[in-house]
């Protein structure tokens, strides 16, 4: 599945009997960094529900490199609010090149986090930090050889067209 965007959309539920601070949460996402362009992210909304409280002002998203085969993190934070019992953050967040160009595509079958469901399922390839410690999920295996890049050929006779265009 090739794409420009990866939409990553999440709920994070306080299932417990005391009110957390949204402070302390964070969730990371694991992919693979696919094209010649950084990759970053927006939030397009996030929000304490059932009571519809908007915290988008306080999210924050960020894309990290890693020296991993998933070679990219998306984390999200969730500023200073606090999640009541019975409460769930659902944060809608998005990865993109940092050009809209054509070429720039993300394989997401080759990402650890990716699932296909169409709605929100307990999925353990996301994690979940409190206070950066890991309370749900599991982190990829990142012992594993970091796969050599190469150039495919389409790629190749694009630089090859940019540097004869540019002679």
């Amino acid at each position: 599945m090739q794409t420009d965007t990866i939409f990553v959309n999440i709920r994070i539920y306080n299932t417990g009997n005391t009110a957390v601070s949204t402070g302390g949460i964070t969730v990371k996402y694991w992919f693979t960094q696919e094209g010649i362009d950084a990759s970053m992210a927006e939030v397009d909304d996030s929000r304490i529900l059932p009571s519809g409280k908007d915290i988008k002002t306080g999210t924050t998203a960020g894309v990290s490199v890693l020296n991993c085969s998933q070679d990219r993190l998306l984390t999200a934070g969730f500023g200073t609010d606090v999640l009541q019992p019975g409460e769930y953050i659902e944060v809608h967040l998005r990865i993109h090149h940092t050009s809209w160009q054509s070429y720039n595509k993300y394989t997401q079958t080759n990402d650890y986090s990716f699932g296909t469901q169409s709605w929100f399922t307990q999925w353990n390839k996301i994690g979940l930090y409190y206070n950066n410690s890991l309370v749900w999920g599991i982190e990829p295996d990142c012992s594993q050889p970091i796969p050599t890049p190469t150039i495919g050929f389409a790629m190749f006779e694009k630089i090859k067209k940019v540097l004869n265009y540019l002679q």
